[in-house]
């Protein structure tokens, strides 16, 4: 099963982290799997939300909780900004990364 499949599946955060693993064995072009590594961040980020942190669980390189997700989304966004051809599109996908970024105070 394909990372698209499990995203819809209802599986929550395992199925969440089999579909980062498929993205990351699948051949597809970079710039897709950064898009598809975006929404699997995105949908375990709001899972997180919903049902609590799973520490264990990794999706990816990052721990299924809350400011490991934020990290992954933001570098994901970022990295798709870098590749945008679009400036409208860059814009507004640094929006995104600001968006999720954990901002610090000093």
């Amino acid at each position: 099963r394909g990372a698209a499949a499990r995203l819809g599946s209802g599986g929550g955060l395992p199925a969440l982290a089999e579909a980062m693993t498929s993205i990351d064995v699948a051949g597809i072009e970079p710039a897709r799997r950064m898009r598809v590594t975006a929404q699997v961040l995105d949908t375990a980020l709001a899972e997180v939300r919903r049902s609590g942190a799973q520490p264990a669980v990794r999706i990816g390189s990052w721990p299924a909780t809350e400011a490991g997700l934020r990290d992954g989304l933001e570098r994901a966004y970022r990295a798709l900004a870098g590749s945008a051809t679009v400036e409208a599109e860059r814009h507004a996908l640094v929006d995104a990364a600001n968006a999720v970024r954990r901002w610090t105070l000093l």
